[in-house]
């Protein structure tokens, strides 16, 4: 079942073998297959659309062992741009456990991201998700390391991506008793 998801035609044909999954027992089947090989497939070229697709076909209580397989693997997964894309994609629909879980994992890492040519996607997805904690320590880790990361290519889009949001925040915050409606 594999290498079907990570051939070129396969992937396709395995997708689209999903679109008519219904039962919890062919889900099952499914998930049997793949659960040992989730960061195989992620990483592929064509089996990451496996992966991306199984995020929004399975049911809620049975995507669980995709978030682990990612978390656990979260900076080889977070360095690659097919990898950043099913980040991104798990994020959009995990419940808020899921999400505080995948979060909190990526910024333990965010030293290890920020610089990264694909990792500093993930930073900026995860200041996106407005998860308050996690934005502050991305923060803080910026404002301490300004210098240095600014001076780098990748860093420094996640710099204005922070600049961004607390400037906005502040304004917004200052301006708001102004404003009335």
């Amino acid at each position: 079942m594999i290498s079907i998801c990570m051939n070129q035609y396969g992937t396709r044909a395995f997708q689209t073998l999903l679109d008519y999954i219904t039962s919890d027992e062919d889900f099952d089947i499914v998930i049997g297959h793949l659960t040992n090989n989730v960061l195989t497939l992620t990483l592929d070229h064509n089996g990451n659309h496996v992966i991306q697709k199984l995020l929004f076909k399975l049911p809620k209580n049975k995507n669980q062992f995709i978030f682990e397989e990612i978390m656990k693997n979260i900076i080889e997964v977070a360095k690659i741009q097919k990898g950043g894309i099913v980040i991104t994609k798990a994020l959009s629909i995990a419940n808020e456990n899921q999400k505080v879980k995948l979060v909190s994992e990526i910024v333990k890492h965010v030293d290890k991201l920020i610089t990264d040519t694909f990792g500093n996607f993930t930073i900026q997805t995860v200041l996106s998700s407005k998860l308050e904690d996690f934005n502050k320590t991305i923060y803080n880790y910026v404002m301490k390391n300004i210098i240095l990361l600014s001076k780098d290519k990748f860093s420094s889009h996640v710099i204005d991506k922070v600049i961004f949001i607390y400037l906005y925040s502040v304004f917004f915050k200052k301006i708001t008793p102004f404003v009335t409606i």
